[in-house]
């Protein structure tokens, strides 16, 4: 479901139910994770959920609670990354024009240099 591919999609289902009823294996923690918004706190909610003990798994109510306070936190990130991504492209955009109008200042200073040259007097 996080992966977009079933769980021990290598393998066949009979060979699954056995390896999670008898066995207790669960899926492993793929190796992009972090990129897929599976966080460690992520993880061990998961495998909290798999614990093959049904005692001992977190309460629906507790693991919704858990849950959202990981969206909440995604979504501040993400808005802070936002913000700061829109306030670094100002100070480049700012900084670029810094730099044109440099450029511009420092090309009329040679036109007039070479106005003042070519004929004496500065033009006005």
């Amino acid at each position: 479901m996080l992966t977009g591919a079933p769980p021990f999609a290598n393998r066949q289902k009979p060979e699954v139910a056995f390896g999670v009823v008898l066995e207790g294996k669960r899926p492993a923690r793929p190796n992009n994770s972090e990129s897929l918004g599976i966080t460690n706190e992520v993880w061990e909610l998961l495998e909290l959920c798999w614990a093959k003990d049904v005692s001992l798994r977190p309460a629906i109510n507790l693991v919704v609670r858990c849950l959202e306070g990981v969206a909440k936190r995604w979504t501040a990130d993400a808005t802070a990354f936002l913000v700061a991504s829109e306030a670094g492209v100002q100070e480049v955009m700012n900084m670029e024009r810094e730099k044109a109008q440099k450029v511009a200042d420092d090309l009329d200073k040679v036109c007039r240099l070479a106005s003042v040259q070519h004929d004496g007097s500065p033009d006005s």
